[in-house]
């Protein structure tokens, strides 16, 4: 995608907030391999994988703004730098962002610093380093940081659990020891596992707006697996894939329906999801 192609993109005619599968800035991210899942209210998720993580660049990172209303970016295994990161800075809905293994730096991720809305952010396998985290010390709404095979010392971890004392921080470490306090914890609700449908035992029904939660699908099979939405008209929206014993923790609305698929699209079963977070495990 030459430069001159790229300018005219980011300068189209755009609606913030509202989705359009026409729109040049959607079409742009489909090509370079991007997912986009609408949600209600304007509300977008955006991921790449398998071809898209080649494709997808710095430059790439432009056409996000133009997108509208992105609360969850899932740029993992991406060719993105840390440079690249200054195009963030206007998603400023932006409430979940992976980054693991990247070539992001600790100068990029100042770039996130006015992501006020920020909840989620995995920066595994990254260079980033203890300066880099306090850009992230104004981030009251941040609840789990993954930093697991970074340059983060227990120096740094300590420093940032400090100015956010309720977040979950991982460096693959036992964290009690980091803690600043010990305040205790409330002991979490179990989560509720939701029931799987066979192929074959029913057609999944339509997803129908609902209340925002997470719900993690692990798959439990000895190979990858497909994960689709099924949309409002009924339409299935390719999500993601789920490798062979792993986990996705995937945000959804309550009243929906996910089908798994193998590979080849053959239909495996499909779950519907209930008001709280859950677990949905693929037999």
């Amino acid at each position: 995608m030459n430069r001159l192609f790229c300018s005219f993109l980011i300068l189209a005619v755009f609606t913030p907030g509202v989705y359009a599968e026409d729109s040049p800035a959607v079409k742009s991210i489909k090509e370079i391999g991007g997912v986009i899942f609408p949600l209600s209210n304007g509300e977008l998720e955006v991921e790449f994988h398998l071809r898209g993580r080649d494709l997808m660049t710095d430059k790439g990172l432009e056409l996000l703004p133009s997108l509208g209303k992105v609360v969850s970016l899932n740029l993992r295994d991406t060719r993105i730098t840390g440079a690249g990161l200054v195009h963030l800075k206007k998603l400023n809905g932006l409430r979940r962002l992976h980054l693991e293994r990247t070539r992001v730096d600790d100068a990029g991720i100042a770039h996130l610093a006015g992501l006020i809305r920020l909840e989620y952010l995995n920066l595994y396998g990254t260079g980033i380093g203890d300066e880099g985290l306090i850009h992230l010390e104004a981030l009251k709404n941040l609840k789990q940081i993954y930093l697991w095979q970074t340059k983060v010392t227990d120096s740094g971890a300590k420093r940032l659990l400090k100015a956010l004392p309720d977040l979950r921080l991982s460096r693959g470490v036992v964290l009690a020891e980091l803690m600043a306090t010990n305040k205790a914890k409330p002991k979490p609700e179990p989560q509720e596992v939701l029931k799987w449908i066979p192929a074959g035992e029913a057609k999944p029904p339509k997803s129908r707006p609902g209340s925002f939660i997470y719900v993690n699908f692990e798959n439990k099979r000895s190979l990858a697996v497909k994960l689709y939405w099924v949309e409002y008209g009924g339409g299935l929206k390719l999500y993601g894939e789920i490798e062979a014993g792993a986990t996705r923790r995937q945000t959804t609305y309550s009243d929906a329906s996910w089908l798994v698929t193998d590979l080849s699209d053959k239909h495996l079963g499909h779950f519907r999801t209930g008001l709280k977070e859950a677990i949905a495990v693929i037999p």
